[in-house]
């Protein structure tokens, strides 16, 4: 009996998850992981906190958090992100529970980052 016949129903369902789910180019995740180095340096410097949510599998997920008193827009952190990392941005933010904003940026390798920003309050 092969080991894939003794797996559970949850197991194989998990495990097919993740073969559907993987990226074919299996170098992605380290350039995902790379580019966080970049982009928290900026998120930073227009004063949020970045942080990583997800797999890191099929795209990567990012959340910043206006973290200053005055930081600068949602708008202007994009586009910092975008021309640091020589993507686009691909359609138009979407609004999201608690008053995220989710925005896609396809980089020029292939791979996408869907960055949540969190509304700024007055």
């Amino acid at each position: 009996m092969s080991k894939e016949s003794k797996l559970s129903p949850e197991e194989a369902k998990a495990k097919e998850w993740a073969k559907k789910n993987s990226h074919k180019n299996k170098w992605m995740p380290v350039m995902y992981v790379t580019y966080y180095g970049i982009l928290k340096d900026i998120a930073f410097s227009c004063g949020y906190a970045l942080a990583v949510h997800g797999s890191v599998v099929r795209d990567f997920d990012l959340i910043a958090i206006p973290w200053i008193e005055n930081p600068e827009t949602p708008d202007v952190l994009i586009q910092k992100f975008r021309k640091k990392i020589g993507g686009r941005i691909i359609g138009e933010p979407t609004k999201k529970p608690h008053g995220r904003m989710a925005y896609t940026i396809g980089s020029g390798a292939g791979g996408f980052m869907d960055i949540g920003i969190m509304e700024l309050k007055e």
